[in-house]
């Protein structure tokens, strides 16, 4: 994923707000910095984010599918992936996905490579 944030391709993410919660972790807002880091945990670069809005999964539309830049960036495919993987991130938390559960979804930018 970090490849395609670099191209520039990914420049959009999404996690389930009942994590957040459930971690007792701050939702991120706009103007919050992020560091984004390799499969051994070395950073890569800093993103910023420019846009967070929590959406309901059903309510998640093709314009962010696409910033999130994986798979053929279609609304199907977000979808798909996303219902299987929020689906084992909620069985790891004791619950059960819906699509009525909400959704944070973050655009930003790189700052700092």
């Amino acid at each position: 994923l970090a490849s395609l944030v670099r191209a520039n391709i990914k420049t959009a993410t999404s996690s389930l707000l009942a994590t957040f919660e459930l971690d007792g972790e701050k939702v991120p807002e706009v103007g919050d910095y992020s560091i984004v880091l390799d499969s051994e945990e070395e950073p890569l670069f800093i993103i910023k984010d420019t846009k967070v809005e929590i959406k309901k999964f059903s309510e998640v539309d093709s314009e962010f599918a696409y910033k999130e830049g994986e798979g053929d960036q279609s609304l199907d495919y977000w979808r798909r992936v996303h219902r299987e993987y929020f689906t084992k991130v909620c069985e790891s938390y004791g619950l059960e996905f819906s699509e009525d559960m909400d959704v944070v979804c973050e655009e930003f930018e790189i700052v700092f490579q």
